[in-house]
């Protein structure tokens, strides 16, 4: 009896579909989190009580510096603030400059005593990639260079999806 031609050709005698991954199609290989790298960014995260103001560069006009959250391990650049004093909350979340999933949102406040109110959220996956841990964050400080910024309100909730991981590739 002769091989079915039309198998070999398309290459479907008997095994699963594939995609370039090499694993088969209706068993997609798990998410990986994107908090993986640090030892705990949930508890380290849970258990923070500041971050550092690690630089700080301002001119007449603008402020520019670098927040480190020791939750995620993350360091947050922040650049071109207005330091239009004024007692209402602004966006700094095009100011920032890193990956869209490392900062959810980011607003800040400057008084005229320069000090800094910022409110920041961000997710740490390492726990559970399909459902992250949300973050909200209130830090207070001085703006000074090397000053630690003291978290007075932290809060958490759930997500009930991934974390947006940006574009989708075909061979992912």
């Amino acid at each position: 009896m002769l091989p079915d031609f039309h198998c070999f050709l398309n290459a479907t005698c008997g095994m699963p579909t594939s995609n370039f991954t090499g694993f088969a199609s209706y068993n997609p290989p798990a998410i990986l989190p994107h908090t993986s790298y640090t030892p705990s960014c949930t508890m380290n995260s849970l258990n923070q009580t500041s971050m550092l103001l690690k630089q700080y560069i301002a001119s007449n006009t603008t402020a520019s510096f670098v927040i480190h959250n020791p939750g995620p391990l993350d360091d947050y650049e922040i650049a071109g603030l207005s330091l239009n004093l004024g007692s209402s909350w602004r966006s700094c979340e095009s100011a920032v400059k890193l990956s869209s999933w490392q900062i959810l949102s980011c607003e800040y406040l400057i008084d005229q005593a320069n000090s800094i109110a910022l409110r920041l959220a961000w997710a740490c996956d390492d726990r559970d990639p399909y459902h992250p841990v949300l973050f909200n964050a209130t830090v207070i400080g001085a703006l000074t260079q090397g000053a630690q910024l003291s978290i007075s309100n932290l809060s958490w909730t759930g997500a009930n999806h991934p974390m947006d991981r940006g574009p989708s590739l075909p061979w992912i």
